[in-house]
C-alpha cells in the first residue's frame, strides 16, 4: 500500500514526537526535588537523572540529524518514537537513582535520533513558501502541549507517584507512530546515502561534553580533586580531535565550513548561550519553590506555569511580528526582555510575595523567550538549505540541549560554590552543639535538602534552617543573575549577525 504525504498528519505526528520530549524534560525537573527525596539521592544524583538523558542526546544529536538524512526520515523517525516509548518504559519501572540514570541516558540516545528527524521531516513536507508558516505553527502547537509538562509533573508526584511521568510517554509515542506510519510517505532513494557515518566524531563528541559535564558537576561539591582534572583534560583533547576528525572523514557530522558563515556562526552561539541561560535558570526554581518555600509539588508546577502558556502565547504571534520587524530585531527585544526578567526573579527571597516579584519576572522571561523561539530556528533551517535541513536541525536542537546541558552543570556549580561559603560562614557563628554542626557539614552536598540535625531545640532547628536556606537563596540569586548576563550577550549577538546573503552554495561547498 502506497502512503502519500499529509502535511496535518506530519505536523501532528512531529509535534507530539518533540513535544512529548520537551514535556518529560519539564515534568522530571518539576519533579526532581521530590524524586531526590523519594530515590535518598544527594543533589548530585539528582543533576545526573537530568544530565545523563541530556548528555547523550546532545552528544548524538548531530549524528541523528546526518541519520535521517541518509536513511530517509520516515524510517528514522519511527524508530526514534519505538526506541523512545521503550526507553521510557525502563525509566518508569526503575527502582533506584542508579538505574533510572541509566534509563534516561538510553532514552536521550533515542530523542538524539527522533528530535532532529521531526524538524527535517516537517521541513521537506512543506512546499518553500509555507515552511516559514508551517514551522511557526508547530512552534505553537509544541508550546501548547508544553503547557502540560509542569502540571504533568507536580500531579504525578503529588497524587500518584514519579513513575507515571514516564508512563505518560507511552501513549504519546503510540499516536506519532501511527500518524507517521499512515501520513507519512517514504522518502525517495538518494545517491548521497552511500559512506559511513562519523561514529569517531559522535564519540568524541560524547566524551567532550561528558567530561566538562563531569568536571562541572562533581568539582562543585568536590573541588579539584584529580578526577575532576583529569576529566576536563579528557573534554579538551577530545573536542581537539573532534575537529581534526571533522576535516578528515568524507562524511563529517558538522561540515565545519557552515561556520565560515557569519550568519550561522551567529545564529548557533546564541543558540547554545540563548537556551543554557533559559532552560538551566529554571532548572533551579523548583528546587526552590519546594525545598526552601515548602510548596507541595502541584502548587510548585502552578506557579511555574506562566512560563509555558507565555511561549505559547507569544509563539503564536512570533511569526507575523518576524514579517513585520525582523529576525534581528524581535530577537534584541526578546533576549533583553528575558534578560530583565531573570533579573527581577533573583531578587526573590523566602517568603517574598509571588505576585510582586516571581510572576512578573516569569512573564518577563515567557514573552522574550516566544517572542525568539522561531527567529532562531527559522535562522537556523534556512540558512543552509533543504539538502542539508537534517543535519542544521539536529545541530540547532543540539545546541539547545548542549546549552542545557552545560547551563545545569554550570549554573550548578556557582550554586553550589556560593552555597558553600555561605553556610560555612553561617556554621561559623551558629550557636549549636558540635556534633549539630559536624553532621549539618557533612550533608550538606544535599544543598537545599542538607537535614537539620534531630535533638535541637525550637530555636536551634529554626536557626539551622534559616542558615540552610538563606545559603541556598544567595547561590539561586548569583546563578539566576548569570543567566542575566547571558541572555544580554544574546542581544549583543543578535545586533552583530548579519542578514542570510546565498547561504546554501557556500555552506554546500
Amino acid at each position: 500500500m502506497t502512503v502519500k504525504t499529509r502535511p496535518g498528519f506530519v505536523m501532528l505526528a512531529t509535534v507530539l514526537a518533540s513535544g512529548m520530549g520537551v514535556v518529560d524534560t519539564t515534568a522530571v525537573n518539576t519533579a526532581l526535588p521530590v524524586m531526590q527525596a523519594k530515590l535518598g539521592a544527594d543533589a548530585a544524583d539528582s543533576f545526573w537523572i537530568m544530565e545523563g538523558y541530556l548528555l547523550f542526546q546532545c552528544a548524538l544529536m548531530l549524528l541523528g540529524g546526518v541519520v535521517g538524512d541518509r536513511f530517509g526520515r520516515r524510517r528514522v523517525f519511527l524508530g526514534g518514537v519505538l526506541a523512545f516509548a521503550l526507553a521510557s518504559l525502563a525509566c518508569a519501572i526503575s527502582a533506584d537513582a542508579f538505574q533510572l540514570i541509566v534509563a534516561r541516558a538510553f532514552q536521550g540516545v533515542a530523542a538524539a535520533v527522533l528530535f532532529p528527524t521531526s524538524l527535517s521531516l516537517l521541513n521537506a513536507s512543506f512546499p518553500p513558501d509555507e515552511r516559514h508558516a508551517a514551522t511557526g505553527r508547530w512552534v505553537a502547537l509544541m508550546s501548547v502541549l508544553v503547557v502540560f509538562g509542569p502540571p504533568t509533573g507536580g500531579v504525578a508526584v503529588q497524587y500518584l507517584t514519579w513513575h507515571w511521568i514516564f508512563f505518560v510517554n507511552l501513549p504519546l509515542c503510540l499516536i506519532a507512530f501511527l500518524l507517521a506510519l499512515t501520513g507519512v510517505a517514504a522518502d525517495k532513494e538518494r545517491e548521497d546515502r552511500q559512506g559511513r557515518l562519523d561514529w569517531g566524531g559522535a564519540l568524541m563528541t560524547t566524551l567532550t561534553l561528558g567530561g566538562l559535564t563531569y568536571g562541572l558537576l562533581e568539582g562543585s561539591h568536590s573541588g579539584w580533586q584529580a578526577d575532576v582534572v583529569a576529566s576536563f583534560v579528557v573534554a579538551v583533547l577530545s573536542f581537539l580531535l573532534f575537529l581534526r576528525i571533522e576535516t578528515k572523514v568524507d562524511n563529517p557530522m558538522v561540515p565545519l565550513g557552515l561556520f565560515r558563515m557569519r550568519l550561522f556562526s551567529g545564529v548557533s552561539l546564541l543558540t547554545l548561550l540563548f537556551y543554557g541561560a533559559f532552560q538551566g535558570g529554571l532548572f533551579f526554581l523548583p528546587f526552590m519553590l519546594i525545598q526552601v518555600e515548602g510548596m507541595h509539588p502541584l502548587n510548585s508546577a502552578l506557579r511555574i506555569l506562566p512560563i509555558s502558556i507565555g511561549i505559547s502565547i507569544m509563539s503564536r504571534e512570533s511569526g507575523a511580528m518576524v514579517k513585520k520587524y525582523g529576525n534581528r530585531n524581535l530577537l534584541r527585544v526578546g533576549c533583553v526582555l528575558a534578560a530583565i526578567g531573570f533579573a527581577v526573579i533573583s531578587q526573590y527571597e523566602v517568603a517574598s510575595s509571588y505576585w510582586s516579584i516571581l510572576f512578573p519576572g516569569l512573564v518577563l522571561i515567557s514573552i522574550g523567550v516566544g517572542m525568539s523561539i522561531t527567529p532562531i530556528t527559522t535562522l537556523a533551517i534556512n540558512a543552509v538549505g533543504e539538502e542539508l535541513s537534517g543535519m542544521a536541525s539536529g545541530l540547532n536542537y543540539a545546541l539547545c540541549r548542549v546549552g542545557m546541558l552545560l547551563a545545569v552543570a554550570g549554573l550548578g556549580l556557582v550554586l553550589a560554590v556560593v552555597f558553600r561559603e555561605q553556610f560555612e560562614a553561617a556554621l561559623a557563628v551558629l550557636m549549636l552543639p558540635e556534633a549539630a554542626l559536624m553532621e549539618m557539614a557533612a550533608h550538606s552536598a544535599k544543598l537545599a535538602e542538607t537535614p537539620v540535625p534531630d535533638g535541637l531545640t525550637a530555636v536551634e532547628q529554626a536557626s539551622a534552617r534559616q542558615a540552610i536556606d538563606g545559603a541556598y537563596m544567595y547561590g539561586y540569586e548569583r546563578a539566576m543573575q548569570a543567566c542575566a548576563v547571558l541572555l544580554l550577550i544574546c542581544a549583543g549577538i543578535a545586533a552583530w549577525m548579519e542578514k542570510p546573503q546565498h547561504a546554501v552554495r557556500q555552506v554546500a561547498d
